[in-house]
């Protein structure tokens, strides 16, 4: 029983002899139990990194009694899984100066013992001085001959190479044996295609029969060599290991396709007479080799044990989906609970992480124009799926097969707020601010100080081009608010609440299962009369939910009007740490832009790109096709989805109760590039929530209701001119 709730584990039962003899490397998580000759056991937790002997013994079962208990004998029964022990009399009295005076003396040789290299090295010598030594005892000194290893890790100069971590086995059935006398002796299929020149490492634990004197590797076939020269691999002890680079061409301009690895016996044509045996073997990419373990591909349920996601069922229109894969994670989430706040420099750094529970306003006190309030979102693996009328969404914390690798990221925690001085986008604190330099919305001064001020509010009545611009000054790697940065937020929030329905009633408490339940409530979409009150600008400071913290929540917020009454009441939102995610304002999002042709024969497609360096108001290169979205207005009932997921609408017909829950909104009366714009505003009821997905605007548009937010990708920050 964890202190989250009870959860199903797995375990591998083995005597002693049985495990000395087995070197297998087990996926994290499991419990090996080890059955000794007198029947205890002992326990060790896999860490997908070791074998069972390398491996530390958890706590066992024990026990602790009180043999002898008098005035001058002390007397413990101590008894393990290895057996029992008596311990000696622990009130027995002795001398222990001599210990002492040896403890003491240890102390400070260790202090001696601080290194410090007082050579510069040379001819693969390196000469380490303990730091007290070069007084105290001067002679006192440790010369390395490092040789190196050439083109690994340790060279000639005694310094290690950095080098990226390797280990993926790209090889399917790798630890099935292979023993047999055939020319061709076994076939292993990749799991992925590997290109051409890429540097690889293929390790064989394995013997040759009588006659054969290496291992010949061939890339999908007998006619391309796996590299050039053909890599032949002859173990020694068992064990043989050639690191080349992968080839797809022969001499003869054959081209070969890359699905899997032949094994051939070396020397070509001879009829060997004696088998030879793979017990094992592995491909994978570096220089490196690395101790054996299967393909994920060859891990049975590996999606049940290491991801969690939510599948919807098409012909339904109920917006709540079936929650599969690994229920505890559901109970943990591992990817959502990683979101934290926290203080980002504009090289991006982080300067502090936020309080969990409440940000408070000492957290606030930061200088805006060189740090930010963000939302770190840390990397991890998500994945989309189609089957029949079933889609769905994984998503996992550990590399997983077929998965697509979201990138750390940091997204604004408060909706985006101005500089008017410089023009830069800001994320801070704007409760009570008195800044007129800080001032949202379209700028009215003549509202400072009333109950229309938009001091502190989000910046609104600016192009998706001054948005850009305005993030970009804070630096290399900021951006203003992306589509497909909302869109993960958007598939973050559906499968912890394994509902496409935003704005189901808010619920702190998780079900009778540890489930997150509900939704993130109405959001502040309840303004009336918006245009007459203030020009539809901005109404909530930025920073007015932090009472939440890293949380999730909802707080009211009252809009007053001329005489102190109330106007209306706003029910501002937050989605871990990050405020309004839908409501209040639009957000403008780039990255993604919409091809309108006009007419009864005409199109709308979205494309999309990543890539900060491709966004344009103009042009579409650098972006991908994603397919044709509806021209139709109304509540969603298909999106787009494919295999990145999309949420733009390509059906209309549902309600604010049924199937995406959420309304679509187009213009298609001129042939023109439109942009996208997410979450809805103050006004907006019913209709708002995470896919009310707006493709109206042209890329020059400024509105008084539409606003951003920042970002910073450390992906796409450039480290160097």
């Amino acid at each position: 029983m964890s202190k989250r709730g009870a959860y199903v584990y797995q375990q591998i039962e083995q005597s002693t002899t049985e495990w000395t003899a087995d070197s297998t490397i087990y996926p994290p998580s499991l419990w090996l139990f080890e059955r000794l000759a007198n029947g205890n056991l002992n326990m060790k937790f896999s860490d997908g990194v070791h074998s069972y002997s390398e491996l530390p013994l958890m706590m066992q079962d024990i026990k602790v009694r009180i043999k002898t208990n008098t005035d001058t004998e002390y007397v413990l029964e101590i008894t393990s899984a290895e057996g029992t022990i008596t311990t000696p009399n622990l009130r027995d009295h002795y001398d222990d100066t001599d210990i002492r005076n040896l403890v003491a003396g240890l102390r400070t040789d260790v202090d001696k013992l601080k290194p410090v290299v007082t050579s510069t090295p040379s001819n693969g010598q390196i000469t380490i001085t303990p730091d007290k030594a070069q007084n105290d005892d001067p002679d006192v000194s440790i010369t390395l001959e490092t040789k190196g290893d050439k083109d690994k890790s340790l060279m000639a100069d005694g310094k290690y190479r950095k080098l990226p971590v390797y280990g993926r086995n790209l090889l399917l059935g790798s630890g099935k044996e292979v023993s047999n006398s055939n020319y061709n002796i076994a076939n292993y299929w990749l799991t992925e295609q590997i290109q051409e020149g890429t540097q690889v490492t293929v390790t064989i634990w394995g013997e040759l029969g009588e006659g054969t004197t290496g291992f010949a590797l061939f890339n999908s076939g007998d006619a391309v060599g796996a590299g050039k020269p053909v890599p032949i691999i002859t173990p020694t002890n068992g064990k043989g290991i050639a690191t080349f680079s992968w080839n797809l061409i022969n001499n003869s301009e054959t081209v070969a396709n890359s699905t899997f690895l032949n094994i051939f016996s070396y020397p070509y044509g001879n009829k060997p007479t004696n088998p030879s045996t793979i017990h094992k073997i592995k491909l994978e990419y570096g220089d490196i080799s690395t101790e054996w373990t299967p393909a994920w591909e060859d891990i049975p349920d590996i999606e049940e044990r290491y991801a969690y996601g939510v599948e919807w069922d098409m012909a339904s229109s109920s917006p709540d989906g079936k929650r599969v894969g690994n229920m505890q994670l559901h109970r943990e989430l591992p990817v959502q609970s990683k979101i934290r706040g926290c203080v980002l420099d504009n090289s991006g750094g982080v300067k502090k992480y936020l309080g969990a529970s409440s940000w408070s306003q000492e957290d606030m006190s930061i200088d805006y124009l060189l740090e930010a309030i963000m939302a770190e979102m840390d990397r991890f693996w998500i994945r989309f799926y189609i089957k029949g009328l079933k889609f769905g969404c994984m998503m996992s914390d550990t590399p997983m097969p077929g998965y697509t690798y979201i990138n750390k990221r940091y997204m604004s925690a408060f909706e985006g707020g101005i500089d008017r001085p410089s023009m830069t986008l800001l994320s801070d604190y704007g409760v009570g601010s008195t800044n007129v330099n800080r001032r949202g919305g379209d700028n009215t001064a003549d509202w400072d100080g009333t109950y229309r001020s938009l001091l502190g509010r989000p910046v609104t009545n600016l192009t998706r081009d001054q948005f850009r611009q305005a993030a970009r000054k804070r630096g290399s790697g900021w951006e203003m608010y992306t589509y497909n940065a909302h869109k993960i937020l958007f598939w973050l929030f559906a499968v912890e609440y394994a509902t496409l329905d935003s704005q189901k009633p808010f619920n702190a408490q998780k079900d009778a299962n540890g489930f997150a339940q509900g939704g993130l409530g109405p959001g502040p979409t309840q303004m009336t009369d918006w245009t007459n009150f203030n020009n539809a600008n901005p109404l909530i400071p930025c920073g007015y939910t932090n009472e939440f913290g890293n949380g999730s929540g909802e707080k009211a917020y009252v809009v007053k009007n001329a005489s102190g009454g109330t106007h209306a009441t706003l029910m501002a939102n937050r989605y871990r740490g990050i405020e309004n995610p839908f409501g209040h304002i639009w957000k403008y999002t780039d990255g993604a832009n919409i091809q309108v042709t006009m007419g009864d024969a005409g199109l709308s497609i979205l494309w999309t790109t990543d890539d900060p360096s491709n966004f344009s108001d103009t042009s579409y290169t650098g972006y991908d096709n994603k397919g044709n979205i509806c021209r139709t207005n109304g509540y969603a009932k298909k999106m787009l989805l494919g295999e990145d997921g999309d949420i733009v609408a390509t059906e209309v017909g549902g309600s604010s109760s049924t199937y995406w829950c959420d309304y679509y909104y187009t213009y298609t009366s001129v042939s023109r590039m439109q942009i996208v714009l997410a979450g809805c505003a103050a006004d907006g009821g019913s209709l708002a929530g995470l896919v009310y997905l707006g493709t109206d605007a042209a890329p020059s548009d400024a509105r008084r209701n539409v606003g951003s937010r920042l970002c910073f990708f450390p992906e796409f920050r450039k480290t160097s001119a």
